[in-house]
C-alpha cells in the first residue's frame, strides 16, 4: 500500500482529554517503528487529499503532532 490512515472521532487535540492524545500519539509512533516510516511522512488529511484544501483534518497542528512523534 501507498498510504494507510488511522481514523479519529474527533474535532482536535485540543479537546481531546489528554490520555487519548497520548493514545494516539503512541499509536502512530508503533506503527512507524513497525513499518519504518519517516516521521516527514506522517501526515495529516489536510495535507494529502487531493486537490488540497478539500479535506480540513484534523484541526491540530500536524507540526505539533510530528513533533510529539519524536
Amino acid at each position: 500500500a501507498e498510504a494507510t490512515g488511522t481514523p479519529v472521532d474527533a474535532v482536535g487535540h485540543k479537546y481531546w482529554p489528554e490520555v487519548q492524545w497520548q493514545s494516539y500519539v503512541r499509536g502512530v509512533k508503533a506503527l512507524k517503528q513497525a513499518y519504518g516510516i519517516p516521521t516527514a511522512h506522517v501526515l495529516g488529511h489536510k495535507e494529502a487529499a487531493m486537490p488540497l484544501g478539500r479535506k480540513p483534518d484534523p484541526n491540530f497542528s500536524m507540526e505539533e503532532f510530528r513533533a510529539a512523534l519524536g
